[in-house]
C-alpha cells in the first residue's frame, strides 16, 4: 500500500516571513479600527470649538449694541427736554443752549444709528420711550411758575450730560474702532456744551 501525499509543511526557514506579514496585516487592521474613533474624537473636539466660537459670537453681538442704546436713551431724553427749554423759556441765553444742546446732540446720535444698522444691531424706537422722564416736565412747569425755569434747566442739564457722557464712556468699551471713533466725536461735542457759562459756573 502506498503512502498517502500529504501536504508539504511550510518550510521553518519561511516562518519569520509569514509572522512578519501577519504582524503587518494585523497592526494595518489595527489602525484601521482605530481610525473612526480617532475620527470621531476629532469631530467631537471640532464641534465643541465651534460652539464655543458661535456662543462668543453671539454673546458679543448681543451685548454690543445695549451700552450704546442706553447712550442714545439718555441723548434723547436730554434733546427732548432741550426742545421744551426752546419753547417755554423767554431767556435768550438759556434758549441758544437749548438749541445747541439739541442739535448737537441729534447729530452724534444720527451717527450712532447710522454705525448700529450697519453692524446689523436692530432698534425699535419704542424702547427710548422708558428714558422718558416725566418728573421732569413737572419740576419745568413748577420753576417755570417761580421765575426758576432757565437756573432749574441748567442744573438738570449738567447732572443729565454728566450720566450721558459716562454712558459712552462705557458704550467706547463695547464697540469697534468705527464706533470708538464716533463716540471719540460725541464726548468732544460734549464737553464743549459743558465748557458753556451757565454750566461751568454751577
Amino acid at each position: 500500500m502506498q503512502p498517502q501525499n500529504s501536504s508539504p509543511s511550510p518550510n521553518p526557514q519561511y516562518d519569520f516571513i509569514l509572522s512578519e506579514k501577519q504582524q503587518q496585516e494585523q497592526s494595518q487592521l489595527s489602525r484601521l479600527k482605530s481610525l473612526p474613533k480617532l475620527f470621531l474624537i476629532l469631530i467631537t473636539l471640532g464641534l465643541a470649538l465651534l460652539l464655543v466660537l458661535i456662543f462668543a459670537t453671539i454673546k458679543n453681538s448681543s451685548s454690543q449694541p445695549q451700552p450704546l442704546i442706553n447712550a442714545l436713551g439718555y441723548g434723547q431724553e436730554i434733546g427732548r427736554v432741550s426742545g421744551l427749554i426752546q419753547i417755554q423759556s423767554k431767556d435768550p441765553e438759556a434758549q441758544a443752549l437749548a438749541a445747541t444742546t439739541q442739535a448737537t446732540l441729534a447729530s452724534s446720535q444720527n451717527q450712532m444709528i447710522s454705525y448700529l444698522a450697519k453692524t446689523g444691531a436692530e432698534i425699535d424706537p419704542k424702547s427710548f420711550l422708558s428714558y422718558q422722564n416725566k418728573k421732569t416736565d413737572t419740576e419745568l412747569t413748577e420753576a417755570a411758575s417761580e421765575n426758576k425755569l432757565e437756573q432749574t434747566y441748567y442744573s438738570y442739564l449738567k447732572d443729565e450730560l454728566g450720566k450721558y457722557k459716562f454712558e459712552l464712556q462705557n458704550a467706547k468699551e463695547a464697540v469697534g474702532k468705527t464706533g470708538k471713533s464716533i463716540i471719540d466725536s460725541s464726548l468732544s461735542s460734549l464737553q464743549i456744551i459743558l465748557s458753556a457759562p451757565q454750566l461751568k459756573n454751577l
